[in-house]
């Protein structure tokens, strides 16, 4: 019996990256045993596996507070169900707003 070795295909992905943010991921990296080509394979594997990204893509709005963004989108929640009533016209919500 023979046994035939088979050989993966596989790609060369390049990125320009910032040196400095690299030196201190592969400080990281290195004290747990990884190198930057293992993240990157990990990463890209629970991609595949799971379909999901394996990071948090959550950023802080430099606009508002999360207390404000909350707020923000509650409003456009209400907004979408229908609980705001909007105007045509500048004249319309003056008369609405004398009418209280």
């Amino acid at each position: 019996m023979s046994s035939i070795n088979t050989i993966k295909k596989t790609k060369v992905i390049q990125t320009r990256l910032d040196a400095d943010i690299v030196d201190k991921a592969d400080e990281i990296l290195d004290y747990i045993g990884l190198t930057t080509t293992d993240l990157i394979r990990l990463m890209l594997k629970k991609l595949v596996n799971t379909g999901q990204i394996p990071i948090s893509l959550e950023y802080e709005n430099p606009y508002f507070t999360k207390e404000q963004s909350k707020i923000v989108d509650e409003s456009l929640a209400d907004v979408e169900k229908g609980k705001v009533r909007g105007f045509e016209s500048i004249e319309e919500l003056n008369s609405f707003v004398d009418g209280l």
